[in-house]
């Protein structure tokens, strides 16, 4: 379960109901050159909150993990870095998000939006780092992989759309192939690549096989031809 926090300033926190309140602090960490925050919450007995990663400080956009409840004296632990300290206020805003009201010492006051997200179910999760054992690569290179993956798929389908075009010319819709493209495996994109190659001239040249004309560069005159590609549009 993972949690997204957006800035909200123009929320009416009037219309909302506060389920709890108190101190909070934000403990700030670097660990083999990666940053994280801790945003802490004392519900009393105990603190609760969430470790928010890639950022050193409070951002307008962010992305955080539940973290367990843990012992409330961390609050006055001078072993952690304190970048931030005030009072919390925890609204609820609908069935399927909140309101977090940050006021700082400082005196600013923050509102986010938060919304939880379930995240990758465990079956995916371990198909995930299963693969990439397989494979030779650790579970901290899969947004990379990802990523490229991504880009290849791109690459393949901006390739068969840029020949498409040469070949067919304005006959050609690239919005089109690419709603049925991106739905194809890899494999079956590497094919239509193929498929598409191989209509191109076999030296390689970038020669047109064919050369497509509108219906209305016909004259009108030339009834023959009219009529010959009105039959071929009609399927006859």
């Amino acid at each position: 379960m993972i949690y997204k926090f957006k800035i909200n300033p123009n929320e009416d926190l009037e219309r909302c109901t506060i389920i709890s309140s108190g101190q909070y602090i934000i403990h700030a960490y670097t660990k083999h050159s990666d940053k994280y925050l801790d945003l802490r919450l004392n519900c009393g007995d105990y603190l609760s909150g969430w470790r928010i990663y890639g950022y050193g400080e409070l951002a307008c956009e962010m992305w955080g993990e539940p973290k367990l409840p843990h012992n409330p004296g961390v609050l006055e632990d001078s072993n952690f870095t304190c970048i931030d300290r005030g009072i919390f206020k925890w609204y609820a805003n609908s069935e399927k998000d909140w309101l977090l009201e940050l006021e700082s010492e400082s005196g600013q006051t923050k509102v986010y939006t938060v919304e939880r997200h379930w995240g990758l179910p465990a079956n995916i999760q371990s198909a995930i780092i299963t693969l990439t054992e397989e494979k030779g690569y650790s579970p901290e290179e899969v947004l990379t992989l990802l990523n490229e993956g991504l880009q290849a798929r791109e690459w393949v389908i901006t390739k068969i759309c840029g020949i498409g075009k040469y070949i067919e010319g304005e006959a050609f819709c690239e919005q089109a192939w690419r709603d049925v493209l991106k739905k194809r495996s890899f494999h079956e994109l590497r094919e239509c690549l193929t498929s598409w190659q191989k209509r191109l001239h076999p030296d390689g040249s970038s020669i047109r096989l064919t050369k497509p004309s509108k219906l209305n560069e016909v004259s009108g005159e030339d009834t023959e031809t009219l009529n010959k590609l009105l039959q071929l549009v009609g399927g006859r």
